[in-house]
């Protein structure tokens, strides 16, 4: 079993859910702090996606979250704001292009 479980499903998780047509003029950096388990950014460019492990220095989205309230968010077993609610996750950027996240990423796909 892989000692990062979160970041290891994350990576698979957002190439599989990607909705290229929803990123259509939203180029972004989005940046995960994923306790425990370290750093990971996604690019989203020209209706592209690229994930890279590490930190970004100038991220549109910094998201901090817990391991399995990540894998829960992207499996459609927790929303955002209930998420945010528990203390588990916490953002800062943009609340448009938060929104815009979890359209380009649909959980439910």
């Amino acid at each position: 079993m892989s000692e990062k479980p979160a970041m290891e499903f994350i990576k698979k998780r957002l190439a599989e859910i990607f909705d290229p047509k929803m990123a259509k003029g939203w180029d972004r950096i989005i940046q995960f702090e994923v306790e425990g388990e370290g750093d990971l950014y996604i690019e989203v460019k020209n209706q592209q996606l690229n994930i890279v492990e590490g930190k970004h220095e100038k991220p549109d989205i910094k998201i901090w979250i817990e391991p399995q309230t990540l894998i829960d968010l992207f499996s459609g077993k927790i929303a955002a704001p209930t998420a945010m609610a528990m203390k588990k996750m916490r953002y800062e950027g943009s609340m448009g292009d938060a929104m815009r996240l979890m359209r380009v990423f649909p959980a439910k796909k």
